[in-house]
């Protein structure tokens, strides 16, 4: 478990370019739409009897004052494939005397040697929520970044505790179920392979 307090403010020239895309949101500028159709991955939200879109939750903003533990539950694959997603990163907003800095967390990356799942605390700021990135491809590849906001009155995916999935591909949520800490078909009740996916649970 890392407290992402407790990291060095100076390390914030680690951001670089990467963040211009996500400090979009982190200032109140929209970001686009979970479904948006010219992405590669998507996010969805299980609500104990379906996948939703978690621009439809209501958040919790409670998670405001006590932040949240963070667990990257697996990454599944179809068939014997090395996958498309290559990292998982949470970008936290961390106030200093000097102001707040944006510090990155490395929270997964898809190395055959590592299957175990991560687990993290990671604070919440009240006026920026927490935005993760998703690598796509090798780690010179792109980014597709998820602002996840305790703001109601924010558009875009809300932060409440539960799991999400972060999916390659737009899956036809109505067909799949959460058992067992994987997504099963709902016609035959048994683990789905068909598209690659990483869960995180929030808690």
């Amino acid at each position: 478990m890392k407290d992402i307090g407790s990291v060095n403010l100076g390390r914030r020239d680690l951001l670089k370019g990467a963040l211009a895309i996500a400090g979009a949101a982190l200032f109140g500028i929209e970001t686009p739409a979970a479904a948006d159709t010219s992405s590669t991955t998507s996010i969805s939200y299980w609500n104990g009897v379906t996948f939703v879109n978690p621009v439809t939750l209501a958040p919790e903003a409670y998670l405001d004052a006590t932040g949240a533990h963070f667990t990257v539950g697996g990454h599944f694959l179809p068939g014997d494939t090395s996958g498309t997603l290559a990292a998982l990163t949470a970008y936290c907003s961390v106030a200093g005397a000097s102001g707040s800095s944006e510090i990155p967390f490395y929270a997964w990356a898809n190395k055959q040697s590592s299957t175990h799942a991560g687990k993290f605390f990671l604070s919440v700021s009240a006026q920026s929520g927490l935005v993760f990135s998703v690598g796509i491809g090798n780690a010179s590849g792109t980014q597709e970044y998820y602002y996840l906001t305790t703001n109601s009155s924010v558009s875009g995916p809300k932060l409440r505790k539960g799991t999400y999935v972060i999916a390659v591909g737009s899956p036809l949520w109505a067909g799949y179920a959460l058992h067992d800490g994987c997504i099963v078909n709902r016609g035959t009740g048994r683990p789905d392979s068909s598209f690659e996916y990483i869960l995180l649970s929030v808690s």
